[in-house]
């Protein structure tokens, strides 16, 4: 179960688990679960697991079926959660045990973004939110705060080859008449 490491810790049944290497690492719960290295990592689910952390510093997953690969400082809160580097990123609630509403929520990179509906994805970017009340809602970009649902947000957009007429096009398609 622990290959190389300094101060790590499994506890409370964490059956067929996994930690690589690293130090200070804490698995407390989960079952089918792996940590393969960094400092200070942890996976704390009671249950089934599942949940993986690649690398990185002081990640935490509190949620069953997610995923960091590394990274600072970031929280999968909500289940199948995927959070793919980065710093300071949350998925699936605010970063307390307490709050671990939403799932199903991607944040690819960057920092301080926090991706807290269902079905919610923030692509990368600087403080950008979407809250636990939204599904299906995307950003691009940063500092945006998302306010609807269904909706994918950016800073700026650039269209190449823009049709100049509606001929052929399908219902939502965008042309311009100039």
């Amino acid at each position: 179960r622990i290959l190389l490491g300094k101060d790590i810790f499994i506890f409370n049944g964490s059956e067929r688990s996994f930690i690589g290497g690293g130090q200070e690492h804490c698995l407390d719960g989960p079952r089918d679960s792996a940590i393969v290295s960094g400092v200070g990592n942890s996976i704390t689910i009671n249950g089934c697991g599942c949940s993986f952390i690649g690398a990185g510093f002081s990640n935490e997953i509190r949620s069953e079926y997610s995923f960091i690969g590394g990274g600072k400082s970031n929280c999968a809160c909500g289940e199948k959660s995927f959070i793919g580097a980065g710093y300071f990123n949350t998925t699936g609630g605010i970063n307390t045990a307490s709050n671990t509403n939403g799932g199903l929520n991607v944040v690819v990179g960057g920092c301080q973004n926090q991706a807290c509906g269902k079905f919610t994805g923030i692509l990368g970017g600087h403080a950008n939110v979407i809250g636990g009340n939204l599904e299906k809602t995307f950003i691009v970009g940063s500092n945006i705060t998302a306010e609807r649902s269904g909706t994918t947000y950016v800073n700026r957009l650039t269209i190449v080859d823009i049709p100049i007429s509606e001929d052929g096009l399908f219902a939502g398609e965008v042309y311009s008449d100039n």
